[in-house]
């Protein structure tokens, strides 16, 4: 993995002037298969609140730490949120972006959607969502043919060797673009010799 990716990157990424906008519309279209048109960032101190036209997504990126605990943490941002933001028409969606050990959740799959509903799978609120994407299960889904590797190219950049990168899918514009930033960004000189 890019060791330098933390929080704070990921956040220098997507909220790049130039790119940072096409990269976070590509990932949340690799997560919720939505096409996303206009989106609109909100200030945050805490993963990134983006708002489109029919929804607000929380975004939040967890690397080598998620836990039930950080799970927790994590709904809790998330639910003080929506008290504050609540308005209807619009879906809350949260996005946990787990790379690197997911301590203690006990789940081989790779994306994992939570919903607030009954034993019968009613869903008593049905504008509200939380989506866990782990990383490294994604990975052996895609390994394992279950799922394809090329439709989730965007969210596995952000976890490759930095000697990988450059190969990773080397026609692909956005790829590049999030290169692009990832060099211009970094502190990491290593990381900016692969140029």
């Amino acid at each position: 993995m890019l060791n330098t990716i933390d929080k704070e990157l990921f956040k220098t990424i997507v909220e790049d002037p130039t790119y940072g906008k096409m990269i976070l519309k590509a990932l949340i279209f690799q997560i919720l298969n939505v096409p996303i048109k206009k989106l609109r960032y909100i200030n945050n101190t805490d993963g990134i609140i983006v708002e489109t036209s029919k929804s607000y997504i929380n975004i939040m990126f967890n690397s080598s730490d998620y836990s039930r605990t950080k799970r927790m943490q994590n709904f809790i941002f998330f639910a003080s949120f929506y008290s504050d933001m609540a308005k209807m028409g619009k879906k809350y969606i949260q996005i946990n972006l787990n790379y690197g050990n997911i301590c203690d959740l006990n789940t081989d799959e790779g994306i994992v959607k939570y919903y607030f509903q009954t034993n019968d799978l009613e869903k008593l609120v049905s504008n509200i969502s939380i989506i866990d994407v782990n990383v490294d299960n994604l990975r052996t889904e895609c390994l394992n043919g279950y799922r394809n590797k090329y439709d989730y190219r965007y969210i596995f950049m952000f976890d490759l060797e930095k000697e990988d990168l450059k190969n990773f899918y080397p026609n692909d514009k956005l790829k590049n673009a999030f290169e692009y930033v990832l060099l211009k960004n970094s502190t990491d000189e290593a990381l900016k010799k692969i140029k």
